[in-house]
């Protein structure tokens, strides 16, 4: 039995992306450094169909809480 036409059309939650440039303003870091962590697997990045990066908001909060934690 197919899934009723609401369930084919509902979204999924989307979690906020965020430029390398607002992301780097939030972090404290150079848009070259993002890149450069992109490619060394130390922050997870998202690359749009359009071919640019953009930071998952999760990924400032992990850095961001790891940071806070070290500070103590």
């Amino acid at each position: 039995m197919l899934a009723s036409p609401d369930v084919l059309h509902r979204r999924l939650p989307v979690e906020p992306l965020l430029t390398l440039a607002a992301a780097g303003y939030e972090l404290g870091v150079s848009v070259d450094t993002l890149r450069r962590w992109s490619r060394e697997e130390r922050i997870r990045t998202v690359r749009l169909p359009s071919g640019r990066l953009r930071v998952p908001s999760s990924e400032l909060d992990r850095i961001l809480g790891a940071s806070d934690a070290n500070a103590r």
